[in-house]
């Protein structure tokens, strides 16, 4: 298991916001976890006609996910494919084109910077926390002291990311963090969990050289199978990037929206290992009702209310519950207790530490593992 706190960070961050066409709120906390390595984007104003929202849960350090919050929403911009309003081709070409980046020497070195790590003595340990990452499946020392100085080989981050355009829901999903639309009430899955253990998935990891383990492992150590990062496993020079043990080519789903889709969810696993699509879209679904007097609640204390019930009591378990936790709603309308803020509203509560707020509307974060 991952190491743990002796009692639960609860502090959480939290905001709400939108525009005219629709409502989020969003809640992020730590919990049983000894950091946070969770990072997200609420953007609903992404471009003129377009809205981004996305939920990156890190592994092996928080880096490489506060690195995408930061990056892709312009590298999603940058893509021929987004200019020529091929919306799905766009976030396929961004999810390659970011993990590309993560190999060259100016990213590393911010992604040092991001992740403090020191220059001199490798953190021998830094895989070993993580239950992602298992550092058997790293050979020798030498190996593993070659990685820990190299984040973004050693760390990475599974990715949902959703943009909606007029009545098109798109949503991009490398790993294992998931968005599920309300249809009436009903959960519809937008997004496939990548495990190793998946025909699909375990055919290409063994195509690369690779094997998956009796515990569900890429080679012992990553517990998915498609994340941005990660190059220790994609170091097969006869491949091309789509094609390598861990991949981070998205599966793309593509969803027309009408007056039947009522809100969907964004969150990383540490929701989705506690509750299944349907008990998270009921969870919802009861608390988002205008209350006896007609009054409704803001998105955000709904996510924390969520957040609360998923976390476990203790760590005396299989680890249920004892996650990072990060969750978006996106409501397709106005919600109205979003109106009566200013165009997006933050806070934190109690004690715990904070992040600023990125000029794109992330509330990035310190990030998380599986």
């Amino acid at each position: 298991m991952g190491a743990y706190l002796s009692q639960p960070s609860t502090t959480k961050t939290s905001s709400d916001g939108g525009n005219s066409n629709m409502s989020y709120g969003f809640s992020a906390m730590q919990g049983w976890r000894v950091s946070m390595e969770d990072a997200h984007n609420s953007i609903p104003d992404f471009d003129e006609d377009t809205a981004m929202f996305a939920v990156y849960d890190g592994h092996g350090g928080e880096e490489v996910a506060l690195y995408c919050s930061k990056y892709l929403p312009d590298i999603i911009k940058e893509q021929k494919a987004y200019k020529d309003g091929k919306l799905q081709k766009a976030l396929e070409d961004a999810f390659l084109a970011i993990d590309g980046r993560i190999t060259t020497e100016e990213v590393i070195k911010e992604l040092v910077q991001i992740a403090g790590r020191p220059t001199e003595e490798p953190p021998t340990e830094k895989v070993a926390e993580e239950d992602d990452c298992d550092p058997r499946s790293f050979g020798s020392v030498l190996q593993l002291t070659c990685l820990c100085l190299q984040p973004g080989s050693d760390s990475g981050t599974t990715a949902v990311v959703a943009l909606i355009r007029g009545k098109q829901l798109i949503v991009a999903n490398a790993g294992d963090s998931r968005c599920v639309v309300s249809e009436r009430g009903k959960a519809v899955d937008m997004s496939y969990d990548h495990k190793p253990e998946d025909e699909v998935e375990l055919a290409r990891i063994k195509n690369a050289g690779g094997k998956v383990t009796m515990d569900g492992r890429v080679n012992g150590g990553l517990n998915l199978s498609r994340a941005i990062g990660d190059h220790f496993y994609k170091r097969n020079k006869s491949l091309p990037p789509e094609e390598q043990m861990i991949s981070a080519m998205p599966d793309v789903k593509v969803l027309t929206l009408n007056e039947d889709h009522d809100f969907m969810v964004i969150a990383c696993d540490g929701i989705w290992n506690v509750l299944s699509s349907q008990e998270v879209v009921d969870f919802i679904s009861e608390k988002i009702k205008p209350d006896q007097n007609g009054k409704t609640r803001a998105l955000s204390s709904i996510v924390e209310e969520l957040l609360d019930h998923c976390l476990a009591p203790d760590t005396s378990g299989d680890g249920t519950g004892c996650d990072n936790m990060t969750c978006v709603i996106v409501t397709f309308q106005a919600h109205p207790s979003s109106t009566d803020s200013d165009d997006t509203k933050k806070r934190k509560h109690a004690e715990g530490e904070g992040t600023e707020q990125e000029e794109n509307g992330n509330d990035s974060k310190k990030a998380k593992s599986d």
